[in-house]
């Protein structure tokens, strides 16, 4: 009878991309639950808190920012249009843009959604020191650039 020899891999520890994804997913989870009250979806919380810090931006730029393709943008934008959040015009001065304005619903929804949203935060961050909390944000801003640089692999 031939004998078979098992290899075992020891599977590694969690790194740090494991420990973000489920900080993410449970920021998500808090804030979903909470912003489905106010008829609000988390990527419309995206869109919304760009335009709380300006509105009147072009479609584009609003992509840009929020960091999706247009095809997304255009998906998410045509519901909070038929929900009343927000408007597209057409740029009178450049007719190929098309620029995204709250309505008084989108203006309105600033205050709730960020006070849910320090809330979140709030919670999040208990038991860690101030000073720790802006050094863990200077660090998650680090990866970030590190990713994005060319030549990361992302």
């Amino acid at each position: 009878m031939l004998k078979r020899s098992v290899v075992v891999v020891k599977v590694p520890p969690p790194g740090v991309g494991y420990f973000v994804r489920e900080a993410s997913r449970g920021y998500a989870r808090a804030l979903q639950a909470v912003f489905v009250e106010h008829g609000v979806t988390l990527p419309q919380f995206f869109y919304l808190r760009v335009l709380w810090a300006g509105d009147g931006i072009s479609q584009a730029n609003l992509c840009q920012r929020v960091g999706v393709d247009r095809a997304t943008a255009s998906f998410v934008l045509t519901a909070m249009e038929k929900q009343g959040m927000v408007v597209r015009r057409i740029d009178p001065g450049d007719r190929r843009k098309t620029n995204v304005f709250l309505t008084a619903l989108g203006r309105r929804l600033r205050t709730p959604l960020l006070r849910v949203a320090n809330s979140v935060n709030a919670s999040a961050t208990r038991g860690l020191a101030a000073d720790d909390v802006e050094r863990l944000k200077n660090d998650l801003a680090r990866i970030i650039a590190n990713l994005q640089a060319p030549g990361s692999g992302a």
